[in-house]
């Protein structure tokens, strides 16, 4: 490698800045000054679909496994085309993409779709939630706790793979605990404590200050002052302090300043002298593309040059030995190609050169950011990182989903469908008897609670096994609303069921008490058999005349003989009614569910009052003779 940055077949990971606009106002943010007025040095620029489809060979990055989608100014959940981009990546078959957001913004559909898509093994959304609900909004201003949950849970619900990045002040360090308790909860599979450094200025022999936060301002009138730091005191809404609890703290800070000094005698003596290991180059092997589509060495180096802070000497520096040297758009890949840029001077020799040199060089200086940020002594940024173990909760990671299939005829094609969606479901077939069916998923279920989807049924495309919402009783059973494809009825008939472990718990009496009961679902929750009033799928008994005749003789019997506890009977008449008398234009096998659910209802007004007699209809030998029978009678 010499003395390249870095050759484009070694890259392995890139950074990239989709967008520079956000929803919150994070007063540490150089997005804004102390969380008031915005950066004016920004112009609001984002990379869109076919920056990445146009402007990138990715043929040339061959050595490429990560991208990670982080902002140094912006959230990148805030681009237009983040969804689609997101998409585009994963077409291109990058084993590991990683989002890192506030959480704040858009809604539960949207966070669903998204943790469809992120769902491989090393894909990952980092969520900065900085305490909890009475205490995250102190930091992440604008940030609503209660949207902010829902799409944590819409995200995790949909298969996707979440770690809750927990930024530690004075505030919040009493929630440390809590919170990865709360994590567990969620389903949250990583939690990682950051302890910032940008309490204490290294470049001063003195502790940590309080940080102020200015109450928000929409008018930049103020700006020139603020960005020297002169704040009124009316401005000032309240300050975050650095937590009192030293392991909470940064390790640089805390003994690295006092062992450079010792060492150095000041900051600038260090920076001059430190030997310096590229962090970005050395550890990753990453590059960081910005929102206005240029290639930077790091974020560090990209970000500084559009800080606000007037006596930010770090900026200046970037702007006099870079930008001033080689002009605005040395590294643009909206003018130049990949290769192009790599192969500019600064990047193919001088760069790596400068590290040898003085920050005081006249011929090709040490960036005084290099020294700062990758300086062997002092690197806050890697000793702001601390994993913690978290528990994973099964029951809110997701209950697991038991696709329950016999002889549907399109069950393969079903199972296809929901496994493709919903990576942690695992499927039971072939088992005869439908309790015994149910209680085998029972005995497999990790959690307390597991979803059943039935061989013929097909998921609606926004449906998704979150169970966060509900209100979980213990022995009950939740079922959604389907729709019938012959006569449009749309109740619990198919439905998705949601079915609490603890009903399978006694399995001899449950077996005993089952063998009289015509309907398993109600007859198992005891009372205790919630409806949920959200359509969740299409139920395609309809498949042959023998299944259309079966579903609808097994289902009008239950309704003639009101195995429903509590059940509406004018809801029951109009149901049986529409079962027996329409079906859908080009529905299939329409006349042989009208058939079946005649006579269906015929048997359950019959044997209303015998329960073993009713009990035949879950017996599908019985069925199908029954169903021959009445081939032959009509014949």
């Amino acid at each position: 490698m010499q003395n390249q940055y870095l050759p484009i077949e070694e890259i392995k990971e890139l950074h990239f800045e989709l967008t520079e606009e956000c929803n919150a106002s994070c007063p540490m943010c150089a997005r804004n000054v102390h969380g008031s007025i915005e950066n004016p040095f920004l112009g609001g620029h984002q990379l869109d679909l076919d920056f990445f489809q146009r402007r990138i060979n990715w043929e040339e990055l061959s050595a490429l496994h990560h991208i990670m989608l982080c902002g140094v100014f912006g959230d990148p959940v805030a681009a237009q085309d983040c969804l689609p981009i997101i998409r585009f990546f994963k077409e291109k078959q990058i084993p590991s993409v990683y989002l890192y957001t506030n959480g704040g913004l858009r809604n539960e559909r949207w966070w669903e779709s998204l943790g469809e898509i992120l769902s491989d093994p090393e894909d990952l959304v980092v969520f900065g939630i900085d305490g909890l609900g009475d205490t995250n909004h102190l930091y992440r201003r604008e940030v609503k706790w209660e949207r902010l949950m829902a799409n944590v849970k819409a995200f995790i619900s949909s298969g996707g793979n979440a770690r809750w990045d927990f930024l530690v002040f004075q505030h919040n360090q009493h929630q440390v605990e809590s919170a990865k308790e709360f994590a567990s909860e969620l389903g949250v599979k990583k939690f990682r404590l950051r302890k910032t450094s940008r309490f204490s200025n290294p470049s001063v022999r003195k502790g940590s200050a309080p940080f102020k936060v200015l109450k928000k301002q929409t008018s930049k009138d103020n700006f020139s002052r603020l960005a020297k730091k002169k704040f009124k005191d009316e401005e000032i809404e309240y300050s975050l302090h650095q937590p009192t609890i030293q392991k909470y703290t940064n390790d640089a800070t805390n003994s690295g300043l006092s062992k450079l000094f010792k060492k150095y005698g000041s900051f600038e003596n260090y920076m001059n002298n430190i030997e310096i290991s590229c962090i970005y180059r050395e550890k990753f092997k990453r590059v960081y593309i910005s929102a206005d589509g240029k290639l930077w060495p790091c974020c560090y180096i990209g970000g500084d040059r559009k800080t606000w802070d007037s006596s930010h000497i770090y900026r200046e520096n970037i702007k006099k030995n870079i930008i001033e040297r080689y002009g605005e758009n040395f590294n643009s890949l909206k003018r130049k190609s990949l290769s192009e840029v790599f192969n500019h001077a600064w990047f193919k020799d001088r760069l790596v050169r400068s590290f040898g040199e003085s920050t005081k060089s006249s011929s090709n200086p040490r960036l005084l950011k290099c020294a700062r940020t990758c300086g062997k002594m002092f690197n806050p940024i890697l000793s702001q990182s601390e994993d913690q173990k978290v528990k994973i909760s099964k029951l809110n990671r997701g209950s697991d989903i038991f696709f329950l299939s016999y002889d549907e005829k399109k069950a393969d094609r079903n199972w296809c469908e929901v496994k493709s969606r919903f990576s942690r479901a695992k499927r039971v077939h072939g088992v005869k008897g439908i309790f015994n069916a149910h209680r085998e998923c029972a005995l497999q279920s990790e959690t307390p609670y597991f979803f059943v989807v039935d061989g013929d049924s097909e998921l609606l495309p926004k449906f998704s096994f979150d169970s966060s919402n509900l209100n979980l009783e213990d022995g009950a059973v939740y079922v959604w609303r389907a729709l019938n494809p012959v006569n449009g009825l749309i109740y619990g008939y198919g439905g998705v069921k949601l079915f609490s472990k603890s009903l399978f718990r006694d399995a001899v009496p449950l077996e005993e008490r089952m063998s009289t009961m015509a309907d398993m679902s109600t007859t198992i929750a005891n009372g205790k058999y919630i409806v949920i009033h959200k359509l969740a799928s299409v139920t395609h008994f309809n498949t042959s005349p023998f299944n259309a005749w079966r579903g609808a003789f097994r289902e009008c019997a239950k309704l003639a003989a009101q195995t429903i506890k509590n059940q509406n009977q004018n809801d029951t008449n109009q149901r049986l009614y529409v079962w027996k008398h329409r079906w859908a234009y080009g529905a299939e096998f329409g006349d042989w569910c009208v058939k079946g659910a005649k006579a269906g209802a015929a048997f359950g007004f019959q044997y209303v009052n015998e329960k073993e007699k009713l009990s035949q209809i879950n017996d599908f030998s019985w069925l199908n003779e029954r169903f021959e029978k009445s081939i032959f009678l009509s014949s």
